[in-house]
């Protein structure tokens, strides 16, 4: 009998083995269909092909751009690509009934955007009421953005669209659906300001192009599925990784319409797009896709109950009756016809009853308190004065919000929830700051931050956040309250202790704190560093003769003239009086020289206009250009003793300084 039953379970393995698909075909070119041109858009497949990713994996793979005559899903149903990328309008492919199979989505929030020009006097969304706009063909959530907010298509013109931004660069059009990580390039390039509206203000946050094959390629080669992505994905960690590189790849061996700057704009837009620092490359859930799917539905572009599951790689509902394989029912008959577990069955029977019982009991007055808890603790959150959010701390993702923090955010709790929390700080090393604080401390208070609206504002946050349990699982408590009015408050007051109040320049708190650390810097660097002192000519006879009117008005003159002539890296500051301070960082005496005449003849240029009669102005200069043995202050001593000898020559003049002392000798790090 015990021969039997080995007999029965090598057959049983013989036979699982035998159910095993086959490994990945390996000399059988299998073509993907890109959605567009070459460009970075696609950098994960070009990386999965160059780097040998899809060759490890046995796939022999050929890139195929777009074709004008047919799209991705046509050319790979009529069987000319195994696979293809696609936007969420596969989803209308699929409600057809075509066998399409979605295996990745490869940006978690679609690139897609509409561009206005800011001369074309739009600011707000609803001024395209009445205007032309270009629209693509396949732009549904842009057409759901603008019905989202109150604007229907026939209130626009809406024109046929040259996948181009020229004709919003010409002013052809007010506005035109373009994809954030390609036109805005051409346009700043141009010159050319403009506005950008986004879907996802409305709570419109598609996936973007995804990855996806045919039913048939899915049944019948299941393992070749399952390595293509693989190996696909392994191509996008790749690229994301080592932008620059691809980059220089696709230049250099695809035929690619964008330059190599234009490549590495696109990699830095769709960085925030794909969220790789969020999320694995080809995330996706099913109730986001079941999101989309409504949206589609509301349209009447597919059906309300269209089932999902087939349509989804990896996400299909899952029978949640247990399903016991052949081989191992086998084996339970084997196993049974000893008897080896009836009896202790039975007599284990009833106490494991009585024992369920009792818990079962103790569970329902336990899970009674806990909803009354639940239910206390959900309305305290609700009614509190400040914004509270609680976000997994695994995942990132946020799970409850209140009202408060509706209103901060100027968001629906719809378009929050869900959403990585990262996404929230404009500058996402805040977001690493305060989870590492978490990580180490379990708790902080005051941290201060930038948040992001809904709207594309934003708002400065003080944030106090905690580690808590929730639903056995840790997560992150965090309330915070809108302290702009105070940031502004602190930046008006820094404005008043580091500038002058009459003339608006930096004042020598500012001049002397900059002039340090540019001395250090030059130290440290190496570098030239040149400092000018300035005083007006004759300013007592001046405002004996005009006044201390017509005084202050000729400061503030000298400092227009003054600012209208140095460069742009230069600090202009006032000492006191009519003594000025010029740091002029990376010029040497020459250049200085050069500079320092430049602004003394532009003074004497540039009289000052005083009730119908024109006052002449004059300056006189000293300068000084670091040098070996100097330090900050001998710096400014020097230039000031340049000071007085131009204004003892004759003033209206620059004068250069002597040499410094040698004695302690200064060499560059």
């Amino acid at each position: 009998m015990l021969l039997g039953v080995i007999s029965l379970l090598a057959c049983v393995n013989a036979a699982l083995a035998l159910g095993q698909s086959e490994s990945p075909q390996q000399d059988a070119p299998l073509h993907l269909r890109l959605k567009w041109k070459h460009q970075f858009q696609f950098a994960g497949y070009y990386a999965a092909l160059e780097k040998g990713f899809y060759a490890g994996e046995g796939l022999n793979v050929i890139l195929d751009e777009a074709s004008d005559s047919e799209d991705a899903v046509t050319a790979v149903l009529a069987g000319k690509a195994q696979y293809g990328i696609d936007s969420t309008e596969l989803l209308v492919a699929y409600g057809r009934g075509e066998p399409v199979v979605a295996l990745a989505a490869i940006f978690q929030h679609s690139p897609e955007v509409l561009l206005a020009r800011t001369d074309s006097g739009i600011a707000l969304l609803h001024d395209l009421v009445g205007r032309r706009v270009s629209l693509p063909p396949s732009s549904l959530s842009l057409l759901a953005y603008l019905a989202a907010e109150g604007i229907r298509a026939d209130q626009m013109t809406i024109v046929r669209h040259p996948f181009s931004p020229d004709p919003l660069a010409q002013g052809e059009v007010d506005a035109i659906g373009a994809y954030s990580s390609d036109e805005p390039y051409l346009l700043r390039r141009q010159g050319i300001d403009f506005l950008m509206f986004s879907p996802r203000s409305a709570g419109i946050d598609f996936y973007g192009d995804i990855l996806f094959t045919t039913a048939e390629e899915l049944r019948a080669r299941p393992d070749r599925v399952r390595a293509f992505r693989r190996a696909t994905l392994q191509g996008w960690e790749y690229a994301l990784s080592h932008p620059q590189e691809i980059a220089k790849l696709i230049v250099e061996r695809y035929p690619v319409h964008h330059t190599l700057d234009h490549l590495l704009f696109e990699a830095a837009a769709m960085r925030q797009l794909i969220a790789a620092d969020l999320v694995e490359p080809g995330y996706m859930t099913r109730g986001r896709w079941q999101a989309i799917a409504d949206l589609y539905a509301s349209f009447g572009m597919i059906a309300r109950d269209l089932d999902l599951g087939p349509f989804l790689y990896g996400l299909a509902e899952i029978d949640k009756t247990p399903k016991i394989p052949p081989g191992v029912l086998l084996i339970s008959a084997v196993i049974g016809a000893f008897g080896l577990v009836a009896v202790f069955g039975l007599v284990r029977y009833r106490k494991i009853k009585r024992a369920l019982t009792r818990e079962i009991g103790e569970r329902r007055v336990v899970e009674s308190g806990l909803r009354q808890s639940e239910a206390r603790y959900r309305m305290m959150i609700e009614a509190a004065p400040f914004g509270v959010l609680i976000s997994s701390l695994s995942t990132d993702h946020i799970l409850q919000i209140n009202a408060r923090a509706e209103d901060q955010l100027q968001a629906m709790r719809h378009w929050v929830l869900d959403k990585p929390f990262a996404e929230l700080f404009i500058d996402p090393a805040d977001h690493r700051r305060l989870l590492d604080t978490l990580n180490k401390t379990g708790g902080t208070a005051n941290f201060v931050a930038l948040l992001r609206t809904a709207t594309d504002g934003s708002f400065w946050a003080e944030i106090a956040a905690a580690v808590i349990d929730l639903d056995r699982s840790p997560a992150v408590f965090t309330s915070f309250n809108d302290i702009s009015q105070t940031k502004t408050l602190e930046r008006e007051l820094r404005a008043l202790a580091e500038r002058d109040s009459l003339t608006g320049l930096a004042n020598r708190l500012r001049v002397m704190d900059a002039l340090r650390s540019e001395f250090d810097r030059v130290t440290r660097y190496g570098g030239a560093l040149s400092v000018m002192m300035l005083d007006l000519d004759h300013f007592k006879v001046l405002n004996d003769r005009h006044g201390h009117v017509c005084g202050d008005e000729a400061l503030r003159h000298f400092a227009a003239s003054a600012l209208a002539t140095l460069r742009t890296n230069d600090l202009l500051g006032r000492s006191g009086g009519e003594e000025f301070i010029v740091l002029l960082p990376g010029a040497a005496l020459g250049a200085a020289k050069l500079i320092g005449e430049r602004l003394r003849a532009a003074v004497q240029d540039t009289p000052l206009s005083w009730e119908g009669r024109s006052v002449t102005l004059s300056v006189s200069i000293g300068l000084a250009t670091r040098q070996i043995g100097d330090t900050a202050d001998s710096l400014l001593g020097r230039a000031d003793q340049a000071l007085h000898q131009a204004k003892s020559n004759g003033r209206n003049r620059l004068e250069t300084a002597d040499m410094p002392p040698t004695g302690a000798t200064v060499i560059p790090l």
